[in-house]
């Protein structure tokens, strides 16, 4: 009887499979048809056979051998079903084969798929294409369903072998899942390869009609009005594109002349063709041409493109405009035809290699790995105008490099070794130079001699220490990129004769000393990153006075600055608004700022403003509601921020920056709050979901009020029945409290909200473990407080493998029971032990009393540590020091109690660079193992610690730059202890309430530049050793009514660029001396009427007369 049952199981299953011929070959169709056939005759002898079976061996092997073949038929159909499929879509070139793919690709059907996308082309390699496969899968795999129900989608595009062979060896290499499914998306020109590959009838896309083409040549052209339709593309939404972008500029007369030419009467492939070169000027045509040396999908920076371009002379110059004006010209022009495109997916093409003919004038090694390079290896190349060694191992760069006299273009990324040769200098024509990553301590001495060059990348050469004296020679320089150059000097003078620079990028640079001087003559800068440097007053205010020459400026980063207050930060930003043509305004991670000066909003220009992680931010300008051209507004972490309506703006709020509010505070038709919960019955909870489902929600927050006893259900109950759409991005939880767990979507939630970047739990006293959160592929933020019965975070919170691959920030908050976290989790497939996130960048510990970490500090760059004395103290001797912390570089830590000698956790901080301590008992060491710890530091904060004097190991920290003291009621300290601080450039004295004298050490700090003294009430005398701060450029003193005068030997500090006096009314005149201080370029005297009065007499404007800007 079990035959039988089988037998028809397996009866209908080839039914139903020759009913659905989409999901099989047709060949295969014949024989399930000649099957069902057979089976149809079993079928009618199965009931004699099963009867006789009972006594007669020989038809009970035969009924166990049919039943074996049943089970090995049915598993074949299911895994042919649910197996691979591949379907294409065919078509002439331009016709939208790859654009349909690509809108399939990134449709949300396919969203838990994992997604690999390959260029194929002409040349069909299947060990790449199936390495390729295999590279982006394991890529993908932290989305790929744990259930083993994974789902691939395979996109083929650009199909052109014929040969039948290679294409069998093609679909004998797709990948098959086991209780998966694989989908196959081919594009390609020929329908003969269309139907070799495919288990479906090959989709053909036919020619657009000409009223399709009218209205995209109509809509590129921004001639809405015009009926004249007599423009035939043949159908080709390519030709269409380019022919209604090149009639944009085009008079009526202009239009007649196209209309009449010869092309219409073309055939459709030949009008394809004409439709690329006809609307192309002649070196445009060569700088398109240039493009196919790329295999189709390859990603090119502009930059890099427009100057391998110039290397090869297919741009020239004029009168008007230089070559890169033009370059930027041509590649605007081609992506407007749609001949380039701009990259927005994560593919990624296949790549080739290039054969090396004699003369040789662009050389590019793709997919060399490891492979290096020969010290011959040019020696030959004597005609090599472009050379792209990015994807070489170059342990070092050869010394026959120099032997290419004819080179414009140079990219070697990454050389291994200290030096560069010295012949490289003997490249005079090379425009572009890029050495980024490398790990080259200094350049070449005769560096200026390449005095073609204008493109520099050194971003990221962590041990470039200093720049040579010829840099300056580097006159045509347009583009310097000097980003994470951490130890370089950006000494006074350095940029100063740059005069052509248009993109200058210094962030992370913690040692720029440039003056307004050198900033201010950059008059045709249009890109100005300073984002994460230790500005401090002299760079703020050199920037302050460069502001009114930086005319042509569009964008400029200001993120993450260090070093001033709310209130400067403030009348910075002030003169930022000088800046009338500029578009983006990067101000994110300044974490002092208030609020937005109402002058913003004379920025007319501006596009994008971007205020993400301002997390003290509190209100916005009115006048923003009358920056008419502001598109774009970023405020993600923003927390206190209250947000005025602001009409056709895009409000992102979210970690990856997509749109998560628009047109004001927050989509009403994309949030969605649920309060009371613990009052909710079933019908107004259908409601909610209801609404969910429909609103597609992206915020979702769901509150229950703790003090409330009267709850109808318990949460899990509701929780479990509020499952969000698969469109959410926010979730947050509060008041959860009387479930000991949570409800089987959120413990599987990357299954159901694949989407979330940003979750937040607050006040869940019963709960006792967390959620796989780990698994989120997309998950930024992660805020988690008040889960009282917690008591250890371990491999159930990472969920398995690539745990947190995105996570950015991660704060647990008042989690009074929490003993233990388990920093990394075991990676069972490598047999290996992974460290949490390496994305990590900021990681908040509050309140967590009982709290320790191990084996090693987890991944972040920045820490803060409040009330968590054991992550401080709990780490034994033999801790491991994960390679991850050497990452770390900021720490702040708040209100310990225990000695800062026993803060153990400093052991295994290499890279410690910035330490903040406020509100800490006892700062007494001896310990050289914390002293080593500070041997990297260069910024230190202390505030109100309650010390009677300044820790002796200061002196100890002979690195540092940056020193900041707040709170402290006395600076006392023995002078040979501060001494010894001779790389300090920088002195903040906040607050010190009892401090009648400004310390005597001060005398003894020779290298500073510096000094502002704030709110110190009883402070009267400037102490007579400040006369030795010969270095001194900027001094401020900020409320400080006690006192009375400022001291004669202020004429001595020659060195002064700046003073600035600010509420200090005791002050009632300025000394002699001050004539004597011929570098002094500002004076800014505020709230000090009587000082004011003094300044504005006409014998005292005499001795004031050589400053050149007095407030």
């Amino acid at each position: 009887m079990l035959a039988s049952a089988i037998l028809k199981v397996v009866y209908q299953k080839i039914s139903s499979a020759i009913q659905d011929k989409m999901k099989v070959q047709e060949d295969f169709v014949d024989h399930l048809e000649r099957m069902k056939m057979t089976l149809e005759s079993v079928a009618a002898l199965l009931n004699d056979a099963e009867r006789r079976s009972v006594e007669e061996d020989a038809v009970r092997l035969w009924l166990k051998r049919l039943k074996d073949a049943m089970y090995g038929i049915h598993d074949m159909i299911d895994e042919c079903e649910a197996g691979t499929k591949p379907a294409a879509s065919t078509g002439f070139g331009g016709i939208g084969k790859t654009t349909l793919a690509k809108l399939v690709f990134n449709d949300t059907y396919f969203k838990d798929h994992s997604q690999v996308w390959i260029y194929v082309s002409q040349i069909l390699n299947v060990n790449k294409i199936g390495n390729s496969i295999i590279s982006q899968l394991s890529k993908e795999e932290s989305k790929l369903n744990p259930n083993n129900n994974k789902k691939v989608m395979i996109v083929l595009d650009d199909v052109w072998e014929e040969n039948d062979s290679q294409l069998n060896e093609l679909k004998a290499m797709l990948p098959v899942i086991k209780g998966g499914k694989v989908v196959v998306i081919v594009t390609t020109r020929d329908e003969h390869i269309a139907r070799k590959i495919c288990t479906v009838q090959p989709y053909k896309l036919l020619p657009l009609s000409d009223e399709t083409c009218w209205a995209i040549i109509k809509q590129k052209s921004d001639f809405e009005a015009r009926d004249d339709k007599e423009y035939l593309c043949g159908g080709v939404a390519l030709a269409a594109q380019a022919l209604g972008y090149m009639l944009k500029p085009l008079t009526f007369g202009e239009w007649e002349s196209v209309r009449n030419s010869d092309i219409w009467n073309a055939s459709t492939s030949e009008q394809e063709s004409l439709a690329h070169h006809n609307v192309l000027a002649c070196l445009l045509k060569l700088c398109f041409a240039y493009c196919a040396f790329f295999p189709k999908g390859y990603k090119l920076e502009k930059n890099d493109l427009i100057y391998q371009w110039i290397a090869h002379g297919f741009i020239a110059a004029s009168s008007i405009f230089s070559t890169r004006q033009y370059g930027e010209n041509y590649a605007k022009h081609l992506l407007g035809m749609s001949f380039l495109q701009h990259s927005k997916d994560s593919s990624s093409p296949l790549k080739l290699y290039v054969a090396s003919p004699a003369k040789i004038r662009a050389l590019r090694f793709l997919g060399y790995g490891r492979t290096g390079i020969h010290g011959a290896a040019f020696s030959s190349a004597k005609y090599l105008r472009v050379l792209d060694l990015s994807e070489c191992y170059i342990a070092k760069l050869p010394n026959s490099i120099g032997e290419l006299k004819q080179l414009r273009y140079l990219n070697a990324q990454g050389v291994q070794d200290k030096v560069i040769p010295r012949s490289i200098t003997q490249l005079f024509k090379l425009n572009y130079l890029n050495l980024g990553g490398s790990l080259i301590t200094e350049l070449p001495e005769s560096f200026g001699k390449m005095k073609s060059l204008m493109h520099l990348n050194l971003s990221s050469c962590l041990k470039l220490v200093k720049l040579p004296k010829s840099f300056v020679d580097l006159k045509e320089l347009v583009h310097l990129d000097l980003h994470n150059c951490r130890n370089v000097d950006i000494i006074p003078g350095l940029l100063v004769e740059l005069k052509e620079l248009a993109y200058l990028d210094l962030s992370k640079c913690i040692r720029v000393k440039a003056t307004a001087e050198d900033l201010g003559g950059l008059a045709k800068l249009q890109y100005l990153d300073l984002s994460g440097t230790f500005m401090g007053k002299k760079i703020m205010f050199g920037l302050k006075k460069a502001m009114s020459n930086l005319t042509d400026l569009r964008y400029l980063g200001i993120s993450a600055i260090r070093g001033l207050s709310a209130v400067e930060m403030d009348s910075f930003i002030d003169c930022v608004s000088l800046l009338s043509n500029l578009e983006h305004l990067k101000l994110s991670h300044n974490r002092e700022m208030v609020s937005l000066p109402e002058s913003i909003s004379s920025l007319r220009k501006l596009r994008i403003l971007d205020l993400s992680a301002c997390n003290s931010i509190e209100r916005l300008p009115e006048g923003m509601l009358k920056m008419h051209c502001l598109r774009i507004l970023k405020v993600d972490n923003c927390y206190n921020l209250d947000m005025p309506t602001l009409s056709n703006i895009e409000v992102q709020s979210g970690g990856d920056s997509r749109s998560h509010h628009m047109l004001g505070h927050g989509n009403p038709d994309k949030s969605l709050k649920i309060s009371g919960l613990e009052c909710m019955r079933f019908p107004e909870l259908s409601h909610s979901i209801e609404r969910m489902r429909k609103q597609r929600t992206e915020k979702l927050e769901l509150e229950w009020n703790r003090n409330d006893k009267t709850s109808l259900q318990e949460d899990i109950i509701i929780l479990g029945e509020l499952l969000p759409p698969m469109t959410l991005r926010y979730l947050k939880l509060h008041g959860y409290y009387n479930s000991v767990s949570f409800p089987a979507w959120l413990m599987s939630i990357s299954q159901y909200l694949p989407n979330l970047v940003e979750i937040r739990m607050w006040g869940l006293p019963k709960c006792n473990s967390l959620p796989p959160f780990g698994q989120l592929p997309n998950l930024r933020e992660l805020f988690i407080g008040g889960m009282d019965s917690v008591t250890k975070i371990g491999e159930g919170f990472y969920g398995g493998r690539g745990a947190f691959p995105k996570l950015w920030e991660f704060e647990l908050r008042c989690m009074e029971n929490l003993e233990e976290w388990k920093t990394v989790y075991s990676d069972l497939e490598h047999d290996v032990h992974a460290v949490m996130s390496v994305n990590l960048d900021r990681l908040t510990l509050q309140d967590c009393p009982k709290l320790r970490l191990k084996p090693c500090p987890p991944s972040a760059k920045h820490w803060e540590i409040e009330n968590c004395d054991n992550v401080l103290t709990l780490w034994d001797e033999g801790t491991q020091t994960c390679a991850s912390s050497t990452t770390l570089r900021e720490v702040t830590v708040k209100y310990s109690n225990v000695p800062l000698h026993q803060w153990r956790l400093l052991h295994h901080l290499p890279a410690l660079t910035s330490l903040r301590i406020e509100g800490c008992s006892n700062l007494k060491c001896s310990s050289q193992k914390i002293m080593q710890g500070f041997s990297a530091l260069q910024s230190l904060h202390l505030e109100a610690n309650e010390q009677p004097e300044l820790p002796h190991w200061l002196g100890e920290v002979t690195t540092l730059r940056e020193l900041d003291i707040r709170g402290y009621p006395d600076l006392q300290a023995p002078l040979e202890i501060m001494s010894k601080l001779t790389s300090l450039h920088s002195l903040c004295l906040f607050r010190c309430e009892a401090m009648t004298s400004t310390p005597q050490w001060l005398g003894e700090l020779i290298s500073l530049e510096e000094l502002l003294i704030s709110d110190c009430p009883k402070l009267k005398i400037l102490h007579g050793s400040m006369q030795h701060l010969s270095s001194l450029q900027s001094l401020s003193v900020h409320g400080c009514d006690s006192i009375q005068s400022l001291p004669e030997y202020l004429g001595n500090l020659l060195s002064l660029r700046r003073i600035e006096i600010t509420c200090c009314r005791g002050i009632t005149s300025l000394p002699e001396s001050i004539k004597k201080l011929t570098k002094l370029q500002d004076l800014h005297i505020l709230e000090c009427p009587e000082l004011r009065r003094w300044c504005q007499l006409k014998e005292n404007k005499k001795k004031l007369a050589h400053i050149e800007r007095k407030l």
